[in-house]
């Protein structure tokens, strides 16, 4: 008789869990608070990187009711308009809440608002026709964030 062999069982192979590639995180983001309307609302500015060149600062909304800029006092004003010129350079971190003096009309319940923050090259904007435009390789953009929220 010959002796038999019994095969060692396998394992199977294991099988790569993907990695899932993590989302850059902007060097300039805002983030607007819940927006209710008939009530005010707050945004939060966080900036991470340097800004070392000489630029122009905007914060501004989109709206059905228009685009507004949004100064970093509260005040707002129709249009998009720069907030700061021309200023040479800026360190990190910077964070800041800024509480828009306007209430939000119960007519936009249900509708998108969208803000908007962008380092540009000092003295130039994007040369785009409408804010929903603007990328963060936009010519002339050095930071750029966007978020838009619902108003409840």
């Amino acid at each position: 008789m010959s002796p038999t062999s019994t095969p060692t069982p396998t394992a199977p192979a294991p099988t790569e869990t993907p990695v899932p590639t993590p989302t850059p995180i902007p060097p300039l983001i805002v983030l607007p608070g819940p927006l209710t309307s008939g009530q005010t609302f707050s945004l939060y500015l966080v900036l991470i990187e340097d800004l070392t060149q000489p630029f122009d600062f905007y914060l501004f909304a989109d709206s059905p009711a228009g685009i507004y800029t949004i100064y970093l006092n509260g005040k707002i004003k129709k249009g998009i308009i720069p907030i700061y010129k021309n200023v040479r350079r800026y360190n990190a971190p910077y964070f800041k809440t800024v509480s828009p003096k306007v209430r939000i009309p119960a007519s936009m319940k249900g509708k998108t608002i969208t803000f908007y923050t962008l380092a540009t090259d000092a003295g130039k904007k994007p040369p785009v026709k409408k804010p929903s435009d603007i990328t963060p390789t936009s010519p002339n953009v050095i930071f750029f964030d966007k978020r838009a929220r619902t108003v409840n």
